[in-house]
């Protein structure tokens, strides 16, 4: 019996390199057997609910798009009762969730990889009543992701989220914040805050020296402080540019825990981005993991830590 695809394509993501692929990744779907339907997103929310609505009568759900897409296709399915599987074919401009699971950004690539892999049943996060694939997150360069014009990130790549980083950093204001947790309590003057379930934020991909993974039933929380001295500006700057990664050891500013739930509460209200979108604006929030929520296909030689 023929398997059944639904195929979510965002055509507007990246730089719409799926547009010329995309024949070859349908002819690939069909050699493997499967009956394949497919719908372009029209607006933003559009993935989520064409997935709601329809994704109870596929055997495979398969987005095509950046993080949003991804995080829209995965939100949707954790609301389903025993989901379908996730499949990716990474077109955004920095494919974080993607590149955690070593999914190919080659279009033809990571429909082989679909065809041909396995299961992998991932953590995500709650950030309120909203779900997130891999980051939730505050502060210094994490609104780049979607205030960066389009065509400079189509053009630069990761380096347009550097220079627009770089280039706020001696302006920014920092956050007083308190993150409540089940390893204690940190306050402090912050620049930057992230709640991770990945190692890839904003095409950084290189520089987070964490214990991330994505099935530990854990979440990691980042705390960098306000550089006092012109020394730890140009730490965080290199932190940047990926001169040296993001770990304990290297400053006195920067708190790392790993922990099941937080709660971070500011004398202000911050703007949030989730998965690279915006998160909404909160002066106190609570944040938890939701363990192995929605099976998406790895290769199969891909070695990740066994379910549990």
């Amino acid at each position: 019996m023929r398997r059944r695809l639904l195929l979510i394509i965002n055509a507007r993501s990246g730089t719409a390199a799926i547009k010329n692929r995309l024949l070859d990744v349908l002819e690939l779907f069909v050699l493997w057997e499967y009956d394949v339907t497919v719908h372009t997103t029209q607006r933003k929310g559009d993935a989520a609910r064409q997935i709601r609505d329809r994704a109870a009568d596929f055997d495979l759900v398969v987005c095509c798009g950046g993080d949003g897409t991804v995080n829209e296709s995965f939100s949707a399915l954790s609301s389903i009762q025993n989901p379908p599987p996730l499949g990716i074919i990474p077109c955004g401009t920095t494919n974080d969730f993607a590149h955690s699971l070593s999914i190919p950004t080659d279009p033809i690539d990571a429909a082989q990889t679909i065809c041909s892999g396995k299961p992998f049943m991932c953590d995500c996060g709650l950030f309120g009543s909203q779900v997130f694939t891999y980051a939730a997150a505050f502060g210094l360069f994490t609104n780049v992701t979607y205030e960066t014009p389009q065509g400079n990130k189509n053009i630069l790549g990761r380096a347009a989220y550097v220079i627009e980083a770089i280039k706020n950093l001696p302006t920014y204001t920092p956050y007083r914040i308190k993150l409540d947790c089940e390893q204690g309590s940190f306050e402090g003057e912050y620049i930057l805050g992230m709640i991770t379930n990945t190692v890839s934020i904003g095409g950084f991909r290189n520089i987070f020296q964490t214990v991330a993974k994505l099935d530990d039933g854990l979440l990691e929380v980042t705390l960098i402080k306000l550089p006092r001295t012109l020394a730890d500006y140009q730490k965080v700057v290199n932190i940047l540019v990926g001169i040296d990664r993001m770990e304990p050891s290297i400053s006195d500013f920067l708190t790392v825990v790993s922990t099941k739930r937080a709660r971070i509460t500011s004398g202000e209200e911050i703007s949030w981005t989730l998965d690279g979108e915006e998160g909404g604006i909160h002066s106190e929030i609570d944040i938890e993991v939701l363990p192995h929520t929605v099976p998406v296909i790895i290769a199969e030689d891909i070695v990740m830590r066994p379910l549990i």
